[in-house]
């Protein structure tokens, strides 16, 4: 008999809900893999698996209303992203895998869901190529792009993140145009040197 290793690496130490007697891996997870082991580097079991991120809950959730307040007052569209009672969800896919979700109130105020891994992940908004590739930081940033140029737009959510997803843009398309965020009231200007750098580097 043969057995199969699916290689990996914890994503986050914490598991769904915080919980800090679970731990997150970027590993794919398949149907019937529940009680598994997970071995560390020198093949000694450090856990099991017990579940795997909830696609289909995420998918559950309504298509968001795009006379939502915060959408309303940023003037954009929802480009296929959820409504979770009054707040929108923008889902992070790494690779074709969901790895987390962020969450829009009306007023504005973001955050990711504990546990999940941001870092590396990104939102697509469809278009055509033809009219170029984009990536940025936020959704409505990113909304605000597409509805401009009909090109595709990557979102990256923060400016930390601009220069990995930059990367996989460019290991498809020949050009693609970093948008970053002018923070000029902010030390370093970070989006904007962030944006130069992923552009430069890629």
């Amino acid at each position: 008999n043969t057995i199969k290793v699916t290689k990996g690496i914890v994503s986050a130490i914490r598991g769904m809900g915080d919980d800090s007697g679970q731990f997150q891996i970027d590993a794919a997870v398949q149907p019937g893999n529940s009680g598994g082991p997970i071995y560390d580097g020198n093949g000694n079991i450090v856990g099991v698996v017990v579940s795997q991120l909830n696609k289909l809950k995420v998918a559950k959730v309504k298509p968001a209303d795009p006379q939502h307040q915060y959408l309303v007052k940023k003037g954009i569209e929802p480009h296929g992203i959820r409504l979770d009672g009054n707040d929108l969800i923008v889902p992070v896919y790494d690779g074709d895998s969901l790895s987390s979700i962020q969450r829009i109130t009306e007023d504005g105020e973001k955050r990711f869901m504990k546990g999940g891994k941001a870092s590396g992940g990104c939102y697509q908004i469809d278009g055509d190529a033809k009219n170029g590739v984009y990536v940025c930081e936020g959704f409505a940033t990113g909304a605000t792009i597409s509805e401009a140029t009909g090109g595709i737009v990557h979102v990256a959510f923060n400016c930390h993140n601009l220069k990995a997803i930059t990367g996989v843009a460019k290991g498809i398309y020949s050009k693609v145009t970093v948008c970053g965020d002018d923070d000029a009231w902010t030390d370093g200007n970070p989006g904007k040197t962030k944006a130069t750098r992923a552009s430069k580097e890629h």
